[in-house]
């Protein structure tokens, strides 16, 4: 399963993006990488924390 897939269906199962669909979005890219956005608001905090991870991966061999 691609990581993105299995983020964004981890974070599906919360209660909070249960409640807030619209918060939580798989976007698939034109050659089909996909990418997770997911917004968790707490009306009594001002203060935004904006994580951000980026996976690179090229084709491998396996050693021998």
């Amino acid at each position: 399963m691609a990581i993105a897939k299995y983020i964004y269906q981890r974070l599906q199962a919360l209660h909070y993006f249960q409640t807030h669909r619209e918060h939580l979005q798989l976007h698939v890219t034109q050659d089909g990488r996909k990418a997770v956005t997911a917004l968790a608001k707490n009306g009594s905090v001002k203060k935004t924390i904006v994580l951000l991870s980026h996976k690179h991966s090229t084709g491998h061999s396996a050693c021998v």
